[in-house]
């Protein structure tokens, strides 16, 4: 008879049988351990499970043998877990039951006959039954296309020789499914892992030995630490190792002197190292005080002294040390302008951990995401706002060359350690006198500089200028600040270097260009491509049109723009409009401090914005007809041929602050594709500068589906001009789907202002595929920053609503994509729920479960969050069932099979990457 041959789940070491017999193996649940790789609990268990089976005896279960209880498709949230085995009841309770179960029906019957109340559901709505998609029973699973996609997944860790990762891979897909082949298939591509391993080991096991022939300690240490790194499931391996080569590894860690032979003395060592001569102590004091000169960045005079006592010493040695150093030393501010660069070139959204200096000396640390870097200086997202690259800690700097510029040369190497020395930071790696001269550097006191205070009373003030600059509200006071910075602080360095930014920043407010993604259309207006033809040249655009005829005093059709104005300064405006004829060049306005006379009663009419009366916008178009279907008329629904630069009458405005024109429709077909504000101008732009306005407003209108995204690439989000300015709230890996949510970052305290829209980014990817993402804001849907993320209990959130204004950048095919879209949906909570069109969504259907669902019971249930276009019927993205982890369902776009929204799928694990963000636009 032969044996049962099994492999340990953990160290894959083979079993029979006979091991299950001594004791030697155990099973516990589904998976097969040795002895050896138990934990202390599960050593416990096994301990209480042999007394248990020896203290009692075995149970005989007579009947038909258990069976879980099936779950009701069709109901999500419906219980994953087998109802427990009912209890044995005796005879007489079971009999009364039965008696009482009989009273209680006979008590509702009459209670219905006679008219009575009714659960709240039938009174809310007609009674219907509830459609319960049941699926039919399901054919043995094929479980190859995802052991193929399992092996694609591992094939490049396995190259590579990242058993650790491997593991992690078959370690996470391993509960994908209960079925017991599943498991079978995944050990065995475990067993394979594990082969591959021993195979590598056996090559460093043969070279190790003969690394111990030539006393090569350094190779054995390096082949320790590469099965060291393999991780956890390869621990009888690096225990093999050390029992093979622990003794010259500790000989070398340890090394222990030799007994002189008696037969053969050896000369006595000398108690102390050989003396330095005075050529070389004199050069050591040298280089000591050319050193405190670079500390201060004093390089010519640190050079100079290196210099001169490189040409007093006679020893070779030295004298290859001095030009060494003199080279080294020559090396810094080329170099430290290169750290600059390498910093001033982080991208948008890019993380970094940096040490930056602070006014007394000492070191913050900062760790954040980066919304621009510039020559000068890094804009982060949170606090601080701004780091000036100078006090950024040249180790940190370093760390970034390093990131940018992959492995440095050993000159540069040996200048970085300098560098990082002089600053106070050393290193196991470098050479003794580099770290020395950084524990000497660290421990010096920081001089007093009055010079140093101006430039930090300059930085603090700009900052808070700057700060204040972002809100319409504090511009003033941010401008008021900005003049001071050019007069009283002017001679200092950072404002030198600063001046530029500056003085762009109070330019800013002398004039204004608005593309149509700047400016705010609602009620009649939609934003679409048109193509502006000013005399022979053609410009593609998107624009502002208005799709139907307004209504009598329509005061919710409008285009809008906002900017700041300063007090008492004059600016001329003209807007870019299109029609056919003259009808559809009738607009009327509204705007801060305008005034107009009415022809009729002589009477002076204020037109603010919101306010009760709208002013006629007067213009000077030729040659329009003055009947709609007329000369040079495009088609009848009104399309845009004809366009112009129009002037607005003149804005003088007495107090500072937030100003607005508001532009009211007379027509259908009316169109408007950029507005110009300028307190310098005297003319509208000549077709030259409106064709760089439309490749700048590129970046700000449909997005486009071209990004590039996936390994290797730039971050999906510093690729949407849009999320240049959001505030990241939430992260997640959503491989770590669970209840409760637990986020990879949660920033949500860092959030201290209002927000006025809400983003979700959200990347999935399947193995050997293309990445899909999707990237939609929409404006804020509420103001609690807790609840915008996964709704799960703890947060509190429930949301089946319309939003409005989506903007939505996807890859992928025939999802919607454009800016202000209308018609979107969300449908957020942590419930169950039915496919019935609850909240009357246009298109949503009643029996599958869509953009328009009904919310059920229990509230801790199945679990939705979606973000629907009910216009087009389509499910932007959805994550649903978030419990279930890698059963839980995802997906951009509608689902190509079941319901459009995902529901039943359980397609979690056939992503081998998804990742969900969630911002905010502060207001």
């Amino acid at each position: 008879m032969g044996h049962e041959i099994v492999y340990c789940t953990r160290c894959q070491s083979r079993l029979t049988s006979a091991d299950f017999d001594r004791g030697s193996g155990v099973r516990i649940s589904n998976y097969i351990y040795c002895f050896t790789c138990l934990t202390e609990h599960e050593r416990t268990l096994v301990d209480k499970a042999k007394k248990a089976s020896s203290s009692a005896a075995v149970p005989r279960i007579s009947g038909s043998s258990s069976r879980a209880v099936p779950t009701v498709p069709g109901m999500p949230g419906t219980a994953r877990k087998p109802a427990p085995a009912p209890k044995p009841v005796p005879v007489v309770v079971w009999a009364g039951f039965g008696a009482g179960v009989l009273v209680v029906i006979g008590l509702l019957w009459a209670l219905m006959a006679k008219g009575g109340s009714r659960p709240p559901e039938a009174e809310a709505a007609p009674r219907r039954p509830q459609v319960i998609a049941v699926p039919p029973a399901a054919p043995p699973k094929d479980f190859k296309p995802e052991l193929d996609a399992l092996r694609t997944e591992m094939t490049e860790p396995l190259n590579r020789g990242n058993f650790r990762m491997g593991q992690a891979i078959l370690d996470r897909a391993r509960p994908a499914h209960p079925e017991d082949a599943w498991t079978q298939a995944v050990d065995g591509l475990g067993r394979d892992v594990q082969t591959r391993a021993r195979a590598r080991f056996q090559e460093l096991k043969e070279s190790s030995a003969r690394a111990v022939e030539r006393k090569d300690v350094e190779e054995l240490r390096t082949a320790r630490a590469e099965i060291a790194g393999w991780g956890p499931a390869f621990q009888p391996l690096l225990r093999e190792f050390e029992a093979a080569f622990g003794a010259a590894l500790s000989a070398a860690a340890n090394p222990q002197p030799v007994a002189p032979s008696p037969a053969d003395p050896a000369p006595p060592m000398p108690p102390n190292p050989p003396l330095r001569s005075e050529s070389a102590k004199k050069y050591d004091a040298a280089w000591e005080k050319a050193m405190t000169a670079a500390a201060r960045r004093e390089d010519a005079r640190a050079l100079a002294e290196l210099r001169a006592a490189g040409r007093d010493v006679a020893e070779e040695e030295l004298k290859k040390a001095n030009a060494k150093d003199v080279k080294t030393l020559e090396r810094l501010p080329a170099l430290r302008a290169e750290l600059a660069k390498a910093a001033a070139g982080l991208n948008s959204w890019e993380e970094v951990a940096l040490d930056v200096i602070q006014e007394d000396g000492s070191r913050a640390a900062v760790k954040s995401t980066v919304l621009k870097a510039t020559a000068q200086r890094l804009e982060l997202r949170g606090e601080p706002r701004m780091v000036e690259i100078d006090d950024i800690a040249p180790a940190s700097l370093a760390t970034l060359y390093v990131r940018k510029r992959g492995k440095p040369s050993p000159e540069d190497a040996a200048a970085l350690d300098l560098l990082c020395a002089l600053d106070g930071a050393g290193s196991a790696e470098m050479p003794e006198r580099l770290r020395n001269l950084a524990e000497s550097v660290k421990g010096r006191p920081v001089e007093a500089n009055p010079a140093k205070k101006t430039e930090w009373a300059a930085k603090k003030l700009y900052y808070e200028a700057d700060k204040e600059f972002q809100a319409p509200e504090t511009r003033a006071a941010a401008l008021e600040k900005y003049g001071r910075l050019l007069s009283a602080y002017a001679d200092t360095a950072f404002i030198r270097v600063s001046r530029g930014d500056i003085s762009t920043r109070m330019q800013e407010t002398r004039e204004y260009v608005f593309s149509a993604a700047r400016m705010s259309g609602k009620g009649i207006f939609s934003l679409q491509k048109v193509q502006v033809v000013l005399g022979k040249e053609k410009v593609e655009m998107s624009g502002w049109r208005s799709k139907d005829e307004p209504t009598a005093d329509d005061a919710a059709s409008a285009v809008e723009v906002g900017f700041f104005a300063p007090a008492a300064v004059d600016y001329r405006a003209w807007a870019l409009v299109g029609g056919c004829c003259a009808t559809t060049f009738t607009w009327y306005l509204q705007a801060n401090e305008l005034a107009y006379v009415d022809k009729k009663t002589r009477k002076t009419l204020a037109c603010d914005p919101g306010g009760n009366f709208a002013a006629p916008w007067e213009h000077r178009v030729k040659s329009l007809s003055t009947t709609h279907g007329g000369k040079n008329h495009a088609k009848a629904d009104k399309e845009p041929a004809i366009w112009e630069w129009i002037e607005l009458p003149a804005l003088k405005f007495t107090t500072p602050g937030l100003k607005t024109i508001r532009f009211l429709p007379g027509s259908k077909g009316e169109a408007m594709a950029a507005v110009l504000v300028s307190a310098e101008r005297d003319k509208p732009p000549p077709v030259e500068e409106l064709k760089k306005i439309s490749e700048l407003a590129a970046d700000e209108a449909v997005p486009t589906s071209a990004l590039k995204v996936g390994k290797g690439e730039p971050d999906l989000l510093s690729q949407i001009p849009e999320a240049r300015s959001y505030i990241l709230v939430y992260d997640l890996d959503l491989s770590k789907l669970r209840k409760p949510v637990q986020y990879d970052a949660d920033h949500r305290a860092e959030v201290k202002r209002p927000f006025d829209r809400i983003g979700y980014a959200v990347e999935l990817q399947k193995s050997g595929g293309p990445m899909q993402y999707v990237f939609v804001s929409m404006d804020a849907f509420t103001d609690d920053v807790g609840k915008i993320g996964i709704p799960d209990v703890a947060s509190g959130a429930r949301f089946q609503q319309k939003v409005t204004s989506m903007n939505i950048h996807s890859n992928v095919e025939g999802v919607t994509t454009g800016i202000r879209v209308d018609g979107g949906n969300i449908e957020f909570w942590p419930n169950n729920y039915a496919p019935q069109n609850q909240a009357g969504i246009p298109g949503a259907s009643d029996g599958a479960f869509d953009f328009g669902d009904a919310i059920t019971q229990p509230v801790d249930g199945y679990g939705s969050m979606q973000v629907h276009h009910f216009k087009s019927g389509q499910t932007i993205f959805a994550i649903n069932d978030w419990g279930a982890g890698n059963g839980a369902e995802m997906g951009i776009g509608n689902s190509k099979t079941g319901n459009p929204d995902y529901t039943f799928t359980k397609n979690a694990g056939s992503y081998s990457y998804k990742r969900l963000r969630v911002l905010v636009h502060p207001r």
